[in-house]
């Protein structure tokens, strides 16, 4: 009751933060409003959009255009954005409690998520990738309650939040997926009945590797440079700034180390021991390390990738000791 309690008023606070002021914060806020605006009124003859721009339907950002459409037509693209936002601040937290709670994690880490929503996607206005996150939360529970019980039923579920993940973020769709496939290796150990399970759990894999293949076939990006190879160590900072500034910077990375040191010290957190906890950090913390910050036509993939061990990291805890 407690914990809920807490949630409604974080989340009462995350909305005053998004509908309280006339234009919401965010870097590329601008332009996706714009591309809301324009996919509304594509087909209109008198605003002649379709003679200057084509449509790519198969895309990462197709679930957030389709998202925003009837927002866009209901109140205006600056409405649409915001809503955006705010769905992606309400999902965060309730999809990082989904997880913990598929792995037996402390519940109350799922708090959280309300920075998580705030932080690095937020301030940069990349409203697809802070989508993303709270659906590779609801899949990566999904992977656990799929093999824990390899139903038809869970299957198609986790197939299907997979899917849906790719036309939200790609970046995001990589990590999880190569995270969820390496840890159904991390099972009931060498048996038939757990080589059983991980091939029924990859067999999940095969729609969205499909929907990938397809992308890359028909895609009209290009790879593009690798800038900035290898990563500066200044991203290493960014791993705490990126909560609360936009760029590396060293003061807001002081100041939430102090912040992660204080928790630490005050919540005395016990580190799991199982391997299928930590992949996704682990994967994650290593695209800090080795991602360039140019990838596939998009900028800042690498940089992404301090917002993912964010969000990843909460599992990583067993449980809170209390006195």
């Amino acid at each position: 009751m407690h914990l809920w309690i807490a949630f409604a008023a974080c989340a009462l606070a995350a909305s005053v933060a998004v509908w309280g002021h006339r234009f919401p914060a965010g870097i590329d806020l601008a332009q996706h409003a714009h591309l809301f605006q324009m996919l509304t009124n594509y087909w209109k003859p008198e605003l002649g959009y379709r003679h200057f721009f084509s449509l790519q339907v198969l895309t990462p950002y197709l679930g957030t255009c389709l998202l925003a459409l009837p927002f866009t037509a209901a109140g205006g693209p600056v409405f649409a954005a915001k809503m955006l936002v705010w769905i992606a601040a309400m999902a965060t937290p309730y999809a990082l409690l989904r997880w913990l709670r598929a792995l037996g994690g402390e519940p109350w880490w799922s708090l959280f998520g309300f920075l998580l929503a705030f932080g690095f996607g937020y301030q940069w206005g990349f409203i697809p990738f802070q989508l993303a996150c709270p659906v590779a939360l609801l899949y990566l529970a999904s992977v656990e309650t799929n093999v824990a019980s390899p139903t038809l039923g869970n299957g198609a579920r986790s197939a299907a939040l997979l899917a849906l993940l790719f036309f939200f973020h790609g970046i995001v769709f990589a990590v999880v997926a190569v995270a969820s496939g390496v840890r159904c290796l991390f099972g009931p150990g060498c048996s038939l009945a757990g080589v059983r399970r991980t091939l029924r759990h990859w067999l999940t894999l095969l729609p969205a590797a499909l929907v990938t293949l397809a992308w890359l076939v028909t895609s009209q990006d290009h790879p593009g440079h690798a800038s900035e190879w290898p990563p500066s160590p200044v991203r290493i900072g960014w791993l705490f700034s990126g909560w609360w500034s936009a760029t590396p910077s060293f003061f807001p990375a002081v100041a939430a180390l102090g912040w992660l040191l204080a928790l630490a010290w005050m919540a005395r957190p016990v580190a799991a021991d199982a391997p299928k906890h930590w992949l996704p950090l682990l994967l994650a913390a290593l695209g800090v390390a080795l991602v360039p910050e140019w990838l596939f036509g998009t900028w800042l993939v690498g940089g992404r990738m301090v917002a993912l061990v964010g969000a990843l990291h909460p599992r990583v805890v067993r449980t809170l000791v209390r006195n």
